[in-house]
């Protein structure tokens, strides 16, 4: 499985679950059009990142695990045969994919 197979199937069923609970609550309609796209962006397989280093195209090994950091916030953690990558999908200005630096 590649990191960007592993991040849309992270990502897709709670867009989906929020997309439903709006629905639910009766949300503004802006709000459900902004989810709406979420939903209809992570379907087609677009993500929102740069991928400046190629790092969606590497293949896992094993399966990623679900880590929480320091600030409380849930990060994702890949292993590739280069090396670990981590996914960060709540951060400050929208979704962060890096290579874990060899000092972590």
């Amino acid at each position: 499985m590649l990191i960007k197979d592993a991040i849309l199937k992270t990502m897709l069923p709670g867009a989906q679950e929020r997309l439903r609970r709006l629905v639910e609550l009766d949300a503004p309609e802006i709000i459900l059009d902004q989810q709406k796209q979420k939903v209809a962006m992570l379907e087609s397989g677009d993500l929102p990142l740069k991928d400046k280093e190629g790092l969606l195209g590497l293949e896992l090994v094993g399966e990623p695990e679900v880590k929480t950091g320091s600030g409380g916030k849930q990060y994702l953690e890949m292993n590739t045969s280069t090396g670990a990558v981590l996914f960060f999908p709540q951060a400050r200005f929208g979704w962060f994919l890096t290579k874990k630096s060899e000092g972590r």
